[in-house]
């Protein structure tokens, strides 16, 4: 029995120990099956983050190699480098980078093939000393990297051929800084959960993130990390620059771990081996439910196995705590792994070798408007990316074939979207380890954002420069040192050169040294201050001709905003600028004369009379109108005026003094404005007048007109006032009152003003408006002079009499000039012959055939206004007065002003039946010429010729003159001012028997007069 019991014991131990060594042995053959499959997937995370590294850095190189062999395109450069141009060099390259749309080139340089360093730069990065590969004769390579201890720059270099003969004279070499391109990585490898990242150029690590990983990187796995290389192929090349990445120490775990547990597990066999069946089973059991918890954990990783009970503080429970510790490593890594593979903007696919689709993300189906399951496990070519394409497919199915043989390639594609738009992508193709199979990464960037910007700024550069090719203005633009940068057609036009001639010289090539200056006077200005400016010059054009250019300058600034140079726009403004003289002389200048006019003259006096700092004292204003000029242009024509007027001008400019103002103020009137009389009064008024009478003299030399001298005279008001204190139409008001008095004094005089002429103003205006309240109030009375021949009375004057309230009876020569210069004789002269129609309309009823002839007196104004004939007509239909019984009385004055005007008015009023008589007739310049032609009845012999008869004997010859003449031409002779028997006497003697004055009676109230008319 106790043997029975021991074989029992022994083989119920032996029994446990192999149930638990064979639990033991599943659990690690679980647990490294789990670990297999997590590490696969945590391989392709680890694939595709180094494969979109490549990727973008091969659409970069590629970009390069494209854009520098556009740049070769450019004969202009090739002419320079053949010219050891090396300023012509610099512009091309400063042009060409306009071809660099993404800004890749950190670096450009051009090389002669015989130079043994570079002859120009461009861009931001400059040639260091490190460098001087950069110089002539080819690299070692069309890639090579170039370090000059503070930048590592990847150069590809082209050769540049002379177009002639084919030989290679220089080289064209773009540099992209890859340690600028460390961001990028860092992006990627956050992204992806990596340790670390690098890059290798020929084996050899130039840059990784973060920086104390280099020593990992370059151990190749040393420091527990597994790193993985992907070749980042340049163009014609195969391996010289990849991308380096290490995965976290945690992933690389799993064969260590799985040592452990071997270990472990014959140490618990040992141990076991004592224990008793019970134990046995107490461990077994536990150990085979975690073996089967981790066949089924490749089905959910992320619920890990649970702790058996009874087991969480022993070694089974640290064996499964390390276990789930693990499986969240993998689970976490495998995460990233999808989150960077279904990255929207990736359309991302993984690859079998024969270009079977086994994965693709999420944003790949979306733009084709596929499920998953209609492209899984199909032909990528197949797909519904390609399909409708043709060309595309066959480069599609090249790539893969080259991936397929190891090799990584690159192009740009378009797929049809879902929304039945076109997408442009960038695609790539990667062939990628996993484990000891090849499959193949094809990775799209969508790039058509980017594809529709560079066509929008395609089509923005190409719409700026047909604006600035059709802009009538002149564009160019400069860099920081004055060197030109572009221009467009009209500047080229205007300077007379070539955009080549231009485009790289500096403005003393392009125009004259003293244009040259002018051009860029202010450029300094507008780079120092980053503000535009404004300014005019003259320059002279291609064909010679002087033109103001208004010219705008602005700085131009970079997209990060650093000064590069100018932009100017110049606008031609010589005929707008030649206009504005022309609207300013219109303006401010008489067109004949070319003196100010009244407009300038005005504001010159008004800022006088407002205190000018800049003249002090008195000054005086001289007010000049010449004598008889209306004469002369009525007799000689206007155009004889007008040279009368510009040689006065002439005159009065060369004896005016130095800084005063001589102006015309409109037809024969001139003014002449003297300042800097000095601060005494009396003294100022000697010199005012002193100037006044040489002007005087001046304008009393004879004129050469028309072949013939004219003696002409002028009369000048003189007005002084005190600068700062006066108003400039006042001082006008005064200078035209001291003119008329010194026309009043008899003509071709020198008269001052004084406060005596300003009361005479005081009561010409009282005068003037108590005249319009006469008007109104019918204060004006109609008197008549008796006209008689041979002691009978044939007629009578019709006189205007006012009757003023407080003065009593005024006569005519108190408010007849008032009513002339005011326009008020115009409606006096109507009341007038209003009433005398009346009256001689009572005394034709009363007198038949002998009834007086009324004569009225008609005023220069009344007789020139275009009412004045229908006026007449009135007034004779309302009276019903026989148009025979009235007679009209015209001076000489009034009928030569414009003789045919005035002929065709009197014929007018001739056929309505009155009679014309010429007024104070030999006072004037009548000439038998224009008397003959004139229609009038009779000629009144001024009262001037009548006074001092029969005494005066030239009185005598010019009366019996006037009698004869009149008799020789049939018309009636009336005297006037007839005072004294011997002068009536001479008069009949002469033969002139009517006569008017106060010998024969006064002027009297109509009244009066009809009891002389019943009496005779």
């Amino acid at each position: 029995m106790r043997v029975a019991r021991n074989l029992t014991t022994r083989l119920g131990v032996a029994l446990g120990a192999a149930v638990l060594a064979l639990g033991v042995f599943a659990l690690v053959l679980a647990i490294d099956g789990a670990r297999t499959q997590v590490e696969r997937e945590s391989a392709r995370s680890f694939d595709s983050a180094a494969a979109v590294a490549a990727l973008v850095l091969q659409q970069d190189f590629a970009t390069v190699e494209r854009t520098l062999g556009e740049m070769l395109l450019s004969t202009t450069l090739v002419d320079a480098i053949l010219g050891g141009d090396r300023d012509g060099a610099t512009a091309q390259l400063r042009r060409l980078r306009g071809l660099d749309k993404r800004g890749l080139f950190d670096l450009l340089v051009v090389a002669r093939e015989d130079a043994p360093t570079w002859i120009a730069a461009g861009l931001a990065l400059q040639p260091a000393p490190g460098m001087e590969r950069l110089g002539g004769g080819a690299l070692a390579r069309e890639w090579d990297l170039l370090d000059d201890g503070q930048h590592i720059v990847l150069v590809h270099s082209l050769p540049i051929a002379d177009p002639a003969s084919g030989r290679v004279v220089g080289h064209l070499r773009g540099g992209m800084q890859l340690d600028g391109n460390l961001p990028l990585l860092n992006r990627i490898r956050t992204a992806a959960g990596l340790e670390a990242a690098g890059l290798l150029f020929n084996d050899r690590l130039i840059a990784a993130v973060p920086p104390d990983a280099a020593a990992a990187l370059e151990g190749n796995g040393s420091a527990g990390l597994r790193v993985a290389r992907r070749p980042a192929a340049l163009p014609g090349t195969h391996g010289a620059l990849q991308v380096v990445m290490a995965l976290p120490a945690g992933a690389q775990a799993t064969w260590t771990f799985s040592g452990r547990i071997a270990l472990f597990a014959v140490a618990v066999a040992a141990v076991l081996l004592g224990l008793f069946t019970l134990l046995a089973r107490q461990v077994t059991v536990p150990l085979n439910a975690l073996a089967r918890e981790a066949r089924a954990i490749t089905a959910a990783p992320e619920q890990g196995l649970a702790v058996p009970r009874g087991h969480a503080e022993d070694e089974i429970g640290s064996l499964v705590a390390s276990f789930n510790q693990l499986v969240g490593s993998i689970t976490t890594s495998e995460r990233r792994f999808r989150a960077a593979f279904e990255q929207g903007f990736l359309l991302t696919g993984l690859l079998a070798r024969d270009g079977t689709l086994l994965e693709v993300n999420r944003a790949a189906l979306e733009v084709a408007g596929a499920r998953a399951a209609e492209v899984l496990g199909k032909p990528l070519a197949d797909g519904p990316w390609w399909r409708d394409n043709a060309p595309q497919r066959q480069r599609l199915l090249a790539a893969l074939e080259a991936a397929a043989d190891g090799h990584s390639c690159c192009f740009e594609a378009t797929h049809p979207s879902a929304g039945g738009g076109v997408v442009t992508v960038l695609f790539s193709v990667t062939p990628v380890e996993l484990g000891a199979q090849r499959q193949i990464l094809a990775a799209a960037l969508d790039i058509s954002d980017r594809v529709r910007a560079e066509e929008a700024l395609r089509r923005q550069s190409a719409l700026l420069a047909s604006l600035l090719d059709s802009l009538p203005d002149l564009v160019f633009f400069k860099d920081t040192s004055g060197v030109y940068m572009g221009c467009n057609p009209e500047f080229c036009r205007f300077v007379g050169r070539t955009r080549e001639e231009v485009v790289g010289q500096r403005a003393a090539a392009v125009f004259d040294a003293a244009t040259a200056h002018a051009h860029c006077s202010n450029d300094d200005e507008v780079l120092r201050d980053g503000q535009w400016r404004r300014k005019e010059d003259w320059f002279v054009d291609a064909d010679g001709q002087r033109r103001l250019i208004e010219t705008l300058k602005a700085p131009m600034r970079d997209p990060d905003g650093r000064l590069v140079g100018l932009v100017g726009v110049g606008r031609d403004i010589t005929e707008r600028h030649l206009a504005e003289a022309r609207i300013h002389s219109l303006a401010y200048y008489d067109a004949l004369t070319g003196l100010p006019n009244r407009r300038l003259l005005g504001e010159r006096l008004t800022l006088l009379c407002e205190g000018d700092q800049r003249v002090v004292g008195h000054a005086a204003l001289l007010l000049i109108d010449l004598d008889y000029f209306k004469l002369l242009n009525d007799t000689q024509g206007h155009h004889v005026g007008d040279r009368l007027l510009v040689e006065v001008a002439a005159r009065l400019r060369v004896h005016a003094r130095e800084g005063d103002t001589v102006a015309r103020l409109g037809g024969d009137e001139f003014v002449v404005l003297a300042h800097g009389l000095g601060d005494n009064a009396q003294t100022a008024a000697a010199s005012a007048e002193r100037i006044a009478e040489e002007i005087r003299s001046a304008l009393g030399v004879p004129y050469p007109l028309g072949g013939r001298e004219y003696h002409g005279s002028p009369s000048i008001g003189v007005c002084v006032f005190e600068a700062g204190e006066a108003v400039a139409e006042e001082l006008l008001k005064r200078a035209e009152v001291a003119m008329y008095a010194a026309k009043a004094g008899g003509r071709n005089a020198v008269c001052t003003f004084d406060p005596q002429m300003q009361a005479s103003l005081s009561t010409r205006a009282d005068v003037e408006s108590e005249l319009r309240a006469a008007l109104r109030d019918d204060q004006l009375r109609v008197y008549f002079q008796p006209q008689v021949q041979g002691g009978r009375l044939i007629g009578a004057e019709a006189l205007v009499r006012w009757e003023h309230p407080q003065r009593g009876l005024v006569g005519p020569a108190e408010f007849i000039p008032v009513a002339e210069e005011s326009g008020l004789i115009v409606p006096i002269g109507e009341r007038v012959l209003e009433v005398a129609c009346i009256w001689a309309q009572r005394w034709q009823v009363l007198g038949g055939a002998q009834a007086p002839v009324v004569a009225v007196n008609v005023s220069a104004r009344q007789f020139r206004a275009a009412t004045f004939v229908p006026s007449v007509a009135a007034a004779l239909a309302q009276s019903g007065v026989d148009p025979g019984r009235i007679k009209l009385e015209l001076t000489e004055t009034v009928v030569l002003e414009n003789v045919d005007d005035s002929i065709a008015r009197m014929q007018a009023l001739k056929a309505l039946g009155v009679g014309l008589s010429m007024d104070d007739f030999g006072t004037g310049y009548s000439s038998l010429t224009y008397l003959k032609r004139l229609p009038v009845d009779q000629i009144k012999i001024d009262r001037s010729f009548v006074r001092d008869l029969p005494d005066d004997q030239n009185d005598a010859v010019i009366v019996r003159a006037i009698i004869a003449m009149a008799a020789s031409l049939g018309l009636e002779v009336l005297a006037e001012g007839v005072e004294t028997s011997a002068q009536q006497a001479f008069l009949e003697a002469a033969g002139c028997v009517r006569m008017q004055g106060y010998l024969h009676g006064r002027p009297m109230p109509p009244e009066a007069l009809e009891a002389l008319l019943g009496s005779d």
